[in-house]
């Protein structure tokens, strides 16, 4: 680069001294250096070395004063240049824009898919309200638990919860409850509860204070169980029927404040749901938040499926046979003041970018019809939400809901579920 700097520097003085003027210039003309003039006569562009000032009978056409732009024009490739070559770009084209979260990707958000969440965001209580129909009918609420051993408080009660009329639903007057654990490919029987106020965990109830505002005939468990897949099923003791609030509790999450591992990783219940938006008609899962993680803006990205089922009693009033099931589920998010969040009627219809990421968690993959419901929703990372699940037809029917902390399952099967 020097020897270039030093060539250029010496055909310019050379210029200097053999540059030919431009003749056609006024004599009358006053120049000031760095001044750039045309030869009207010639267009060849000239540039000033120094002031000219007709008063003093300096000749324009004086070389001294002037050199002409071409003739600085080195004639031959400069010393050290023989071997610069036009860049490859062709590598280029490999490059990955970074997103705007810093990983790789298109660089833009999708609109339509929810942004992952923090896995420090965990599932701190899960819950289900449905309908139980006396002469067999049962609510059956399946969680999973992972990471290690987990204290965990499992509730049947009557749900108490009004109809739009303001009167309280026909609620479940005597439930009873059961845990059961997977074990191979069959559910084996490991605890079980009449009434809460007589029964083996009182005292460990009666301090949690849930079962304040309910009945004594209620049930409850407080127990300690392994990582498995659980089912906390509800049934009638005395024959009745009614709305029935089955809720599963991480004991960690309303009374301690460190995070122990261990997680409720989702809640999948199967019921019957009846035509009509009313309580005791439609089923809802509920979900509360913890935050474990110093970010206090974190979030939690869960996925919610609704899903035709079987698992109907052929005595149920609403039910003509076992095979009685649920069309055309339809699902509703909403927060603790009932803003919806997010909705779906027919998860065949969800826009690409979402049905392409619930087709990648194998969830609704199988003998799921199109007409099938479901939603994914980013949460804000402390609160409760619930999730109902009604008919979109006026039928009635068996329905599996499902509610999966979609942050932990992607981590733990590493899924590439984008933004």
């Amino acid at each position: 680069m020097k020897s270039i700097t030093l060539l250029i520097v010496f055909l310019y003085i050379t210029n200097l001294l053999f540059a030919q003027g431009p003749a056609s210039w006024s004599k009358s003309e006053n120049y000031t250096h760095p001044s750039l003039v045309v030869d009207v006569s010639t267009s060849i562009t000239y540039i000033s070395v120094q002031d000219v000032d007709s008063a003093n009978n300096i000749e324009i056409t004086n070389t001294t004063y002037w050199v002409s732009l071409d003739s600085l024009v080195p004639e031959s490739t400069p010393e050290g240049t023989e071997d610069l070559t036009t860049p490859d770009v062709s590598e280029l084209d490999n490059l990955v824009v970074p997103t705007d979260d810093g990983t790789s990707g298109s660089g833009t958000d999708d609109p339509d898919l929810p942004n992952a969440g923090s896995t420090d965001v965990v599932l701190g209580g899960i819950s289900t309200t449905g309908y139980i129909s006396g002469n067999g009918g049962r609510l059956s609420a399946g969680f999973a638990i992972t990471g290690g051993d987990m204290t965990v408080l499992t509730t049947g009660k009557g749900a108490k919860e009004y109809l739009s009329t303001s009167i309280l639903q026909d609620t479940l007057n005597d439930p009873k409850m059961e845990i059961k654990a997977l074990s191979g490919s069959s559910w084996s029987s490991q605890h079980s509860d009449l009434n809460w106020k007589s029964g083996n965990y009182f005292s460990q109830l009666d301090a949690t204070g849930f079962f304040a505002l309910y009945e004594d005939d209620d049930t409850g468990i407080y127990e300690t169980l392994s990582a498995n897949n659980y089912l906390a099923e509800i049934t009638s003791t005395d024959g009745d029927s009614g709305g029935t609030l089955v809720e599963v509790y991480e004991t960690y999450g309303y009374w301690n404040s460190t995070y122990t591992g261990s997680k409720l990783e989702g809640i999948s219940t199967n019921g019957y749901v009846r035509a009509g938006n009313e309580p005791g008609q439609r089923m809802t899962a509920g979900v509360a938040l913890r935050n474990f993680g110093s970010d206090a803006s974190a979030t939690k990205r869960v996925i919610v499926m609704a899903k035709w089922s079987t698992y109907v009693p052929s005595n149920d009033n609403d039910a003509t046979n076992d095979f009685d099931i649920l069309d055309d589920p339809r699902i509703e998010v909403t927060d603790a003041d009932k803003n919806v969040l997010a909705q779906n009627d027919n998860w065949g219809s969800l826009p690409a970018s979402v049905k392409s990421a619930v087709e990648t968690t194998g969830l609704m993959s199988g003998f799921r019809e199109d007409k099938d419901a479901a939603v994914i929703v980013n949460l804000p990372g402390s609160g409760v939400y619930f999730m109902n699940v009604y008919s979109a037809d006026g039928d009635s029917g068996g329905a599996l809901v499902e509610v999966y902390d979609l942050d932990a399952l992607e981590d733990k099967y590493s899924w590439n579920l984008g933004n």
